[in-house]
């Protein structure tokens, strides 16, 4: 119930929008070694809205996670990049939720729920999310839009885009990061072991 009504807190909150970059602070805190910024049940709760609104509704989970989503599932056409989806910031989000996901499993008292944490369904474990997040980009700038080694800052959906050959898509290494610092494969590992049935 707390994780609903978390979900519902955010996504009633001005400015009507939900953006994927509302828990930088918390990827980045962890990034740096230092304590969470948000509970951890929130930042889960939060980081599977993002995933559920900002990456599955746009664009059938095929171009990253847009910058702007309206609760109705609609982009936020506000501006330019409420509409655009950033690489570098999509794989910030992508490793934050490894990040939070490696949170979970290490500390089972943060209020998430186990089945979340073990589910085989993206909308569940942002293990799974963090890479159907990251395989947007990937989709887009290599299969549709082919900018293959010019990956830009962002795209829009239509595949219009804003500064080729760009930097910020080596942010994808973050991913990486979360998942050495948090030694994440033996986690998966070790979870999907103790939770399978006995022979």
């Amino acid at each position: 119930a707390t994780s609903t009504s978390w979900r519902a807190h955010l996504v009633a909150r001005p400015p009507h929008h939900r953006t994927r970059k509302q828990m930088a602070g918390q990827w980045y805190a962890r990034a740096c070694g230092l304590p969470p910024i948000v509970k951890p049940k929130f930042a889960y709760a939060s980081l599977q809205t993002v995933y559920d609104l900002n990456v599955l509704t746009f664009a059938d989970c095929k171009k990253g996670a847009v910058n702007g989503m309206r609760p109705n599932g609609q982009v936020d056409n506000s501006s330019m990049q409420s509409r655009e989806v950033w690489t570098g910031t999509t794989y910030a989000v992508a490793a934050a939720m490894l990040q939070e996901w490696g949170a979970a499993v290490e500390d089972t008292n943060t209020g998430t729920a186990r089945e979340s944490v073990v589910s085989d369904d993206a909308k569940e474990s942002l293990w799974l999310a963090a890479f159907e997040t990251a395989r947007g980009i990937w989709h887009s700038g290599w299969g549709d839009f082919g900018y293959w080694y010019a990956t830009p800052e962002g795209w829009e959906n239509s595949g219009n885009y804003r500064s080729l050959g760009y930097m910020r898509p080596l942010s994808i290494w973050a991913m990486q990061f979360a998942i050495d610092k948090g030694q994440l494969i033996d986690r998966r590992k070790t979870t999907l072991q103790s939770d399978s049935p006995d022979p």
